[in-house]
């Protein structure tokens, strides 16, 4: 399957070129040139239509579906939780996975609790603790969220453990993907953490003033003629333990545009955004919440600004997952809604949800021994 993103970037090339040699053409050239684009314009406006109308009848069906799928002493609501509970579960290796990642998350959570360290589930796998009790049937990772200088504190707490946090710099998203994983290299099970960072203020400008200064950022990386940059979007992965010129690169470059985890001061954001440590002298001022520059991707960057007011998150709530007590949002319906709107409409993404693990290279043997070792 083709890139869309490529396909986009070709096709707005190609109308800048159009655009380039339509000062050439006459006048009655230019005159079909402007009925072609005005037919393009006409015909993009009609699939719109088309794609809106698929999702009144998606909508239509789902509600059906519902209706006769509730039992009459159920609210809709009951009903929708039984339809997702009753999902089978995931089998093979995926299974295999998925009992991997939640012997992971059972030590993650430990271990922050025992340093007192706050976390909380995010993604699918907070969808899997409020819709499944687990994971989602068909997921293959683990999302968890920390504060900025949290993350720092968990890395000092897993200096003497069999456990660390591992940075790959992603060239296609353009990130800083941090996991918890083991130190046995053959285990492919891993936690994905996220970075938040604290905030002044929540108004309409602030989260567009965040996605402006993200993509200068981008910018900057995708068109400067560095010899280590073009080696990095050449490899597109990049991993911080590797201990290369690029990777040490990639670590001061990010650890100056970003803030690293090591708590330094993240200046330049909206609303000053800055550490917990300054946060918590002056309490009052910052009261928001917001998404890392760091997780930002241009391929995935959120419709709807990921900027919360500290009671949505803080204190955390416990929930069950997999058997497992974890930490999620102090309001996490809102959490969610915010991130998916409707999150127990029926899924899209069963068949075409992306694989983080490749389930057919595996070492089946290494996370059943993993599953098995006592901590």
């Amino acid at each position: 399957m083709k890139n869309p993103v490529n396909i986009a970037k070709k096709g707005y090339n190609k109308i800048l070129k159009i655009d380039e040699l339509s000062h050439s053409l006459n006048t009655i050239e230019k005159e079909l040139l402007q009925q072609i684009i005005d037919s393009i314009n006409t015909l993009k406006a009609q699939q719109d239509q088309i794609a809106q109308e698929f999702k009144k009848i998606e909508k239509f069906n789902e509600l059906y579906f519902y209706s006769i799928f509730k039992k009459p002493s159920e609210s809709s609501i009951e009903a929708r939780r039984r339809f997702f509970q009753s999902l089978p579960q995931a089998s093979g290796n995926l299974l295999l996975i998925q009992q991997g990642n939640s012997k992971l998350l059972k030590i993650f959570s430990e271990i922050c609790s025992k340093n007192q360290i706050p976390y909380w589930a995010s993604d699918g796998t907070l969808i899997g603790a409020v819709r499944h009790q687990g994971p989602i049937p068909w997921d293959d990772d683990v999302d968890v969220c920390m504060m900025r200088d949290d993350i720092h504190e968990l890395d000092k707490a897993l200096s003497k453990t069999d456990y660390m946090i591992n940075i790959v710099y992603d060239a296609i998203n353009v990130s800083k993907q941090l996991r918890f994983k083991t130190k046995d290299p053959q285990n492919p099970c891993f936690i994905d953490i996220f970075i938040y960072d604290y905030a002044s203020d929540n108004n309409e400008n602030t989260w567009q003033d965040w996605i402006e200064k993200r993509n200068t950022i981008l910018q900057h990386i995708r068109t400067t003629n560095d010899p280590l940059l073009s080696k990095w979007r050449d490899l597109i992965l990049v991993n911080h333990r590797d201990h290369t010129e690029l990777s040490r690169y990639l670590d001061d470059f990010y650890e100056k545009t970003y803030g690293d985890i090591s708590g330094e001061v993240h200046t330049g954001g909206p609303g000053n955004v800055i550490t917990a440590a300054q946060a918590k002298k002056n309490p009052q001022k910052f009261q928001y919440i917001i998404d890392g520059l760091d997780n930002l991707s241009p391929i995935s960057m959120p419709n709807s600004p990921r900027i919360y007011t500290k009671d949505v998150i803080f204190p955390t709530k416990t929930l069950v997952y997999d058997g497992i007590k974890i930490q999620v949002p102090n309001k996490y319906h809102e959490y969610l809604e915010n991130m998916y709107g409707d999150y127990l409409e029926l899924p899209h993404d069963i068949v075409s949800h992306f694989q983080h693990i490749d389930r057919n290279t595996i070492d089946t043997q290494v996370i059943k021994n993993f599953i098995k070792t006592k901590v």
